[in-house]
């Protein structure tokens, strides 16, 4: 499983290699990913009901192998509990726990 996921990893940088920055694979997968960024900066601003649900459905419906879906998704929003997960957490914000079975 690690050497799939290592492959897969490395696959991607290659591919993001290829493709300089501006140019479309034409595929609008890859193009999203291969534009994104990641924040570093998070506000105190609640996530919203709607939100929170968008994010679980996208998690939800992501593809597995024969539709195996191994992973659980829970909500922490208890700002004690997420404290003791992550120290320094902003308040406001929501926790989403994603678990499965290591195989």
């Amino acid at each position: 499983m690690k050497l799939k996921s290592i492959l897969l990893i490395l696959s991607l940088f290659v591919a993001a290699g290829q493709i300089s920055s501006g140019q479309s694979t034409g595929n609008s997968v890859v193009d999203q990913l291969l534009s994104a960024w990641s924040p570093r900066n998070f506000t105190a601003e609640p996530v919203t009901d709607q939100q929170l649900d968008l994010i679980l459905q996208c998690g939800i419906k992501a593809p597995s192998a024969r539709n195996n879906q191994p992973w659980r998704f829970t909500v922490v929003r208890d700002e004690a509990t997420m404290k003791e997960i992550i120290p320094n957490v902003v308040a406001g914000n929501v926790l989403i726990l994603v678990s499965g079975v290591e195989s």
